[in-house]
Parts: structure tokens; C-alpha cells; sequence
């Protein structure tokens, strides 16, 4: 027989995988063109992660290293992604070629 489960799955909005209220953070930002950027330090902690370009041209993004033209995964203009059952934990690195916006928020 299956043993139950003590916490409610998913989580309610704005609480961890543990039941305990997780702190939401947002980060945003402009990237110029051939610049990369780190907005999320690494956190053992996360539950969630997503990521959105908000800008007009493509961007790279990769974890724990450094983002560029050749290395990460790409979002196009106004695609996001978004990690909520294997969360990496390294920091977060962003890159775009011709320049692009981005909002990311985690938990």
C-alpha cells in the first residue's frame, strides 16, 4: 500500500517544495549587443527558475559558465523557459549577439 503523502504536491503559490513560504526574487535587465550578464547567483535552495527574453533579438543562457554566441541553450525574441522539477542550482549566465532584454524571476 502506497504510503500518503504529508504535504500537499505541488506546493501552494509562493512556497517551496518543503511547504515552507519560499522567497520569490525577480531580476531584470537590458544586454548590449556581444555583452553577457549573470543575474542569478548560484543557490542550492531553488525550487524554480524562468527565464524570459523580453527583447527583440535572440539570447543564450547557460549555467555556470559563461553565455555566448556559441555555448547555451537559445531563447528567441519573447520565448521563455521555465524549471520547476530539476532546478540547476549554478549561477545563471546570459548572452546575446545583437542585444536583447530578459526578466527572470526564481524561488
Amino acid at each position: 500500500m502506497p504510503r500518503p503523502r504529508s504535504k500537499p504536491w505541488p506546493p501552494e503559490p509562493n512556497q517551496t517544495a518543503s511547504g515552507k513560504p519560499g522567497a520569490i526574487q525577480d531580476a531584470s535587465g537590458t544586454l548590449n549587443a556581444g555583452a553577457s550578464a549573470s543575474p542569478v547567483a548560484p543557490n542550492l535552495n531553488r525550487q524554480f527558475i524562468e527565464i524570459t527574453n523580453t527583447g527583440g533579438n535572440p539570447l543564450a543562457y547557460r549555467w555556470g559558465a559563461a553565455a555566448s554566441a556559441v555555448f547555451g541553450h537559445i531563447l528567441g525574441a519573447g520565448q521563455s523557459v521555465r524549471y520547476d522539477r530539476k532546478v540547476p542550482t549554478a549561477a545563471l549566465n546570459l548572452f546575446s549577439t545583437n542585444g536583447t532584454t530578459f526578466f527572470v524571476t526564481t524561488g
